[in-house]
């Protein structure tokens, strides 16, 4: 958003010796940024932009502040004058017109009275800053309106008083199909939830806050006047200058929420700018329905987290001096600053770090050493890069043959695994958008099936958010594996899951209720972070990255190869029907730390053979030595599994063929070294 400010306009607020260039210079360092100074007669123009979360410089007042504070950090002497109302004098008499306020839709109103108005032509200084700001002048009593706009950064409105014959304006939302005209006398369809003024009688008075109306504005013969202002919802603002398409320098204020304490400092200059140049008289007390008005907020700032953010030193003493140049009532007190936000700064500054971005562009960005950042060593802590994960996941999937894919997060009603629990859309672009995603499943199994006549078999994967809501708190937006595929089975899915987890150093268990639940869960330090399954011709697996945070290692331990063979021998057993073998295998590890590995190794019926692997690290075992183990394992299964030994394979230890470093002789290898000398 771009202002004009006149630079004799500007000086009235700011004492400063300071050039027009000079301004510029420092502003744009510190502050806006001045895209052009113009030259106009004597005076100078500055078009400045400004973020329009920055609403308070958009008036003179308010920019004068900020060019004070930054012209004192350029090293000239510069100092702000506050705006000085003269005392009014006291009115006792009521205002005589009945005003309804819904403050739902304005925060504030403010009205009073005016007597004996001279409708004459604009001083000179009016007229040439309005126009120096791109206003056009129409005549002195609506001038006077836009000249305090200017000045003070709150939109202001005048009626004919006579004109309002019945007495009565009523605040309230139009309904579809009601017209209004405006001054210009163009006439405009309301489409419903705009905030508008009426007489009681269903007569429409005022756009306020955008337009006004040729029913209710001042006229040549003009006696009496009401000097009127609002604080609207800035949304509905937005909203209806949007949807007439009337854009004013009224509604841009209006619909970025300006300070409503602004508005009594309004009134009173609209006052005291009426009594001084249309020779009016105040004929009523001020009306003023301000029902909750706006605080200050006290936010707390350590000296040592300013630091340590802005990366630069600075002195208590220079921080208090910025922060009270700007606005904000300041007190440090052993390293920590207790800072009170002006009413004009409650939208923008809401957190400590707010401050903190004050302090350093006031210092001065171009005063930040520029030092490149040292190198980082990589850490053990995989939770300090969340992508390196990942990208290993990504990494590991795609050498299994699976394609990565990226669907949307806005979904319809029927990609929705739980509606009650998904965030809906107030006001979706379609159906189709209608809802956030609380799985990742639906929109893969779209994926596979529409691609089928492309690729048979086909495998996809997915890593994005997926949005939960929870009561009485913000949803919670976790990442989350999914992975969907046709060209695998369920035990397929579950062992390259199984492999991913390996990859990633994770250690995890299996759980599954019975041989004929096609469900596969994931647990990992008792939590469930995952779940393999069937759905229809398809096998998805649904993993919440989010848990796995933590667990995972991203070096591998070193275990040294064993100088002494593996001692091997299968055991063949009956189990009962609907036997889960997983828990099987867990009991079998547990019998002794001797046994090394346990692979099932076939099933028929309902018997499982399984083989056993044994290691000692520091001797050869034989067969008498396992052969305690093997009995507990029989025992073992027997008691809790009712499960009975029916064969046992003999005892051999695993060897390779490997041939003699030094004659060449081909030599029986006991050990799981490839190389070896033999004994010539």
């Amino acid at each position: 958003m771009n202002v004009l400010i006149s630079d004799s306009w500007l000086r009235e607020y700011v004492e400063t010796k300071a050039t027009a260039n000079q301004i510029a210079d420092a502003l744009s360092l510190h502050g806006a940024s001045v895209e052009s100074i113009t030259k106009k007669g004597n005076d100078y123009v500055y078009d400045i932009e400004i973020t329009t979360n920055r609403i308070d410089m958009v008036s003179i007042i308010g920019m004068a502040r900020e060019v004070a504070a930054c012209l004192k950090r350029e090293g000239f002497k510069a100092t702000f004058r506050p705006l000085n109302i003269k005392k009014l004098d006291k009115v006792s008499k009521e205002l005589e017109v009945e005003i309804q306020n819904d403050s739902k839709l304005c925060k504030r109103v403010l009205a009073v009275a005016l007597d004996n108005v001279s409708t004459h032509e604009s001083p000179k200084f009016i007229k040439d800053r309005l126009e120096a700001s791109g206003v056009r002048s129409l005549n002195l009593l609506i001038d006077i309106t836009n000249y305090i706009m200017l000045e003070i950064g709150h939109p202001t409105h005048v009626f004919d008083l006579d004109r309002i014959k019945e007495g009565k304006m009523i605040i309230r939302e139009s309904r579809k199909g009601e017209q209004i005209t405006s001054l210009e006398h163009k006439t405009y369809g309301l489409t419903g939830g705009d905030i508008i003024i009426e007489n009681g009688k269903g007569t429409i008075i005022d756009l306020p806050g955008i337009i006004g109306t040729s029913n209710s504005v001042v006229i040549d013969d003009t006696k009496r006047i009401l000097l009127f202002l609002e604080n609207n919802d800035q949304f509905k603002m937005r909203k209806s200058s949007m949807e007439l398409d009337i854009h004013t320098m009224a509604s841009s204020i209006n619909e970025k929420g300006p300070d409503p304490e602004l508005g009594y400092v309004a009134l009173l200059r609209g006052i005291e700018l009426y009594i001084k140049y249309a020779g009016a008289t105040q004929i009523s007390k001020i009306y003023d329905n301000y029902l909750q008005p706006a605080k200050a907020k006290q936010l707390m700032l350590k000296h040592s987290d300013l630091e340590r953010i802005a990366g630069i030193e600075l002195k208590c003493p220079e921080v208090v001096e910025i922060l009270q140049d700007l606005g904000f009532k300041t007190a440090e007190k052993t390293g920590e600053y207790s800072v009170i936000v002006p009413t004009w700064r409650l939208q923008d500054v809401t957190i400590k770090e707010d401050l903190i971005e004050e302090i350093v562009r006031m210092y001065g960005y171009h005063n930040i050493p520029s030092i490149i950042p040292p190198l980082r060593e990589p850490s053990d802590q995989p939770d300090l890069d969340r992508f390196y994960w990942e990208r290993k996941i990504k990494q590991v999937l795609s050498q299994n043959g699976m394609h990565e894919v990226y669907t949307y997060s806005l979904v319809p009603e029927t990609l929705v695994v739980d509606s009650s629990r998904a965030l809906k859309i107030i006001n979706p672009l379609t159906e189709a958008t209608a809802f956030l995603r609380t799985s990742l499943i639906p929109s893969l199994i779209n994926v596979v099936r529409d691609n089928t006549k492309y690729q048979d078999k086909l495998s996809v994967f997915e890593i994005a958010n997926t949005y939960i809501t929870k009561d009485k708190d913000i949803p919670t937006q976790e990442p989350q594996l999914g992975i969907v595929s046709n060209a695998h089975n369920i035990t397929q899915l579950k062992e390259m899951v199984e492999k991913l987890f390996q990859e990633l150093g994770i250690e995890y268990e299996l759980e599954q209720k019975s041989k004929k639940d096609l469900k596969v869960v994931f647990t990992v330090g008792g939590i469930k972070v995952g779940t393999v399954y069937e759905f229809e011709e398809l096998v998805a697996a649904e993993i919440e990255l989010s848990l796995l945070k933590g667990h995972e290692r991203r070096y591998k331990s070193y275990v040294p190869i064993s100088t002494y063979p593996v001692l091997i021998e299968d055991m063949t057993f009956t189990f009962p029907e609907k036997t889960l073998l997983g828990p099987v295998i867990k009991e079998i590890y547990q019998q002794s730390k001797l046994v090394s590995t346990v692979e099932l190794v076939g099933t028929y019926e309902q018997n499982a053979t399984f083989k056993i692997s044994y290691l000692d690290r520091e001797k050869s075992l034989t067969s008498v030595d396992i052969e305690p183990i093997r009995k507990k394992i029989d025992m073992v299964l027997s008691s809790n599994y009712s499960a009975k030994l029916v064969a046992k394979l003999n005892t051999h230890y695993k060897h390779t063929l490997s041939v003699c470093l030094r004659c060449s002789n081909k030599v029986l290898n006991f050990t799981q070294f490839s190389l070896m000398f033999c004994s010539v």
